[in-house]
């Protein structure tokens, strides 16, 4: 199990360049959060140079039934990254769209079938936390299940998710576990999304691996920090 990766905007050449000084074991390059809008169909373009040659860089890619997914995949394949993180999956069958347009992308690159990986975070719709069962053999791709409280939050209409002292509130414990069980019976690795503990920077961030449950990975805020939890 990798123990960080560092979130870091794929359009961003500065921070792009110093993530490489970070001690995390793997980099994802952000072209949802951290990209405006407005931007993405030049900033999909902007890691290619950079994935070239670097055996843990990940891309994440804006949700799979946006206008913008296919436009990433055919941007960044061709630098083959090590996987494709995706955002707010309706259900594992994302995963196997997903999976499918990677097949397709491999042969077209000259890639090794099956080579890229992909980490789901699968908790982001409401409706998706009734389906998580069905991440059990989606597809041979699935290295990793991701699980977060904001995305979930702003999709409930709710004013915070943790109480006054600091502890998720009951749906998103609940959602924590359901993320863990199912990625304990698909047999890969779960992963924490959040941000605590660190200054949050807007666009960048490192999953690190929790010591309170080891199956869990976390998403630390400062840029310098993914190395603290190693």
């Amino acid at each position: 199990m990798m123990r960080s990766y560092l979130f870091v905007p794929a359009d961003n050449r500065r921070k792009l360049s110093k993530a490489v000084e970070v001690d995390a074991d793997a980099l994802i390059l952000d072209l949802e959060d951290s990209v405006a809008a407005s931007a993405r169909p030049a900033a999909c373009f902007a890691p290619t140079e950079f994935l070239q040659g670097r055996e843990h860089a990940w891309v994440r890619i804006n949700a799979i039934d946006s206008e913008d997914a296919s436009a990433d995949l055919a941007a960044v394949m061709p630098a083959a990254p090590a996987g494709i993180v995706l955002l707010k999956p309706r259900s594992a069958a994302d995963v196997a769209q997903l999976s499918a347009q990677l097949d397709k992308l491999e042969v077209e690159h000259g890639l090794r079938p099956g080579q890229t990986r992909i980490m789901a975070i699968c908790t982001e719709r409401p409706a998706a936390l009734f389906t998580l069962h069905g991440y059990v053999g989606a597809s041979a791709r699935l290295a990793a299940m991701s699980w977060g409280a904001e995305d979930l939050s702003a999709a409930l209409g709710a004013s915070a998710s943790r109480d006054e002292d600091g502890n998720w509130l009951p749906t998103y414990a609940m959602a924590r576990s359901l993320a863990l069980c199912a990625a304990a019976a698909a047999g890969v690795a779960a992963c924490r999304y959040g941000v605590y503990g660190l200054q949050r920077q807007r666009g960048s961030g490192a999953l690190c691996s929790e010591r309170a449950a080891r199956w869990f990975q976390r998403h630390a805020g400062d840029t310098s920090g993914a190395g603290r939890y190693h």
